[in-house]
């Protein structure tokens, strides 16, 4: 009988008919370990049924039963995560997408969906206009993952949405982490170049000054040494 639910997508009774086995008593252990394959299953394609049908935030929830109730050995409930982000994203819970994303990340860091959510759960700050938490999920994204190819372009949009929240000190932060981290990148030279801005804005006059000095000797041949030159007069 639960293979027949499960078979005629009626999920929910598939669950059930495989709760009731597991309970039983002197059940074989090969079925006893299909009966938890299969309730894990059925939460799983039900969620993506109810996804189908554009009911959204039931989807959503739906997934994360993946991961808090889900029996036997499940190879898929990062995935489950993942989708219960897309899923309130797509009914416009942007925080409860946020809150998936980061179930995911902290709980299956190696799984290849972990950069990926965060990525995701940065992109929905954007649209709460949360700069700072923008910036800081990027910057998270490099101290979790320092290693893999994302790192360096989420150290840049850690930088860029620090700015962007006017968090000044913090983007000077990132900047200078930028430039040890990615010595050879074309964007450190101008990283190191925008820190100036950003003392001027602190009024941070001295150590704003300095960069400029030290831009103009090591860059003599590019064209912001004019501009340069001007700061560094003008304060």
């Amino acid at each position: 009988m639960m293979n027949t639910y499960f078979q005629l997508g009626q999920y929910v009774d598939a669950e059930l008919v495989a709760r009731k086995i597991i309970e039983m008593e002197n059940i074989p252990e090969d079925k006893r370990e299909v009966a938890l394959k299969r309730i894990s299953e059925s939460i799983y394609k039900n969620a993506e049924k109810l996804e189908q049908e554009e009911n959204y935030v039931e989807a959503g929830y739906e997934y994360l039963r993946v991961f808090r109730d889900a029996t036997g050995d499940v190879q898929f409930v990062d995935l489950a995560l993942l989708k219960a982000g897309a899923a309130f994203d797509k009914a416009e819970q942007y925080n409860k997408a946020i809150e998936a994303y980061y179930l995911l990340a902290d709980n299956f860091p190696k799984s290849k969906y972990a950069v990926p959510a965060l990525e995701a759960a940065a992109q929905d700050y954007k649209i709460l206009e949360d700069y700072v938490k923008v910036a800081e999920t990027f910057e998270d994204i490099y101290k979790r993952f320092p290693e893999k190819k994302e790192a360096e372009i989420a150290l840049y949009n850690s930088s860029y949405y620090y700015a962007e929240a006017k968090d000044w000190q913090n983007a000077i932060r990132i900047n200078e982490l930028y430039v040890q981290r990615y010595p050879d990148s074309p964007d450190s030279k101008d990283l190191y170049f925008e820190n100036a801005k950003y003392y001027l804005k602190l009024d941070n006059l001295e150590s704003a000054n300095e960069i400029y000095r030290q831009f103009a000797v090591k860059f003599p041949n590019d064209p912001r040494v004019v501009e340069a030159y001007y700061q560094r007069g003008k304060y």
